[in-house]
């Protein structure tokens, strides 16, 4: 990557919105941020009703989601 140019930083966002432990992780690749991902899928059983979907977007598209979201209250 050409040193004139900034670091991708990729984040882990849930499908809910809310904030968790994932979450507030930073990665400097994709790859990292999937490698995280699938250490937590891994740890669960297939039936398990506490999972939670995640999605891996880079920071730019984290803050842009959190623009939206505060500007586009959806009705619970």
């Amino acid at each position: 990557m050409p040193e004139d140019q900034p670091q991708t930083i990729h984040q882990i966002v849930r499908s809910d919105g809310k904030e968790d432990g994932l979450t507030r992780l930073s990665f400097d690749s994709y790859d990292r941020a999937y490698d995280e991902l699938e250490r937590y899928y891994g740890d669960l059983c297939c039936s398990d009703d506490d999972r939670v979907d995640y999605t891996i977007v880079t920071k730019a598209e984290k803050i842009l989601l959190n623009t939206i979201d505060t500007k586009h209250p959806t009705a619970e």
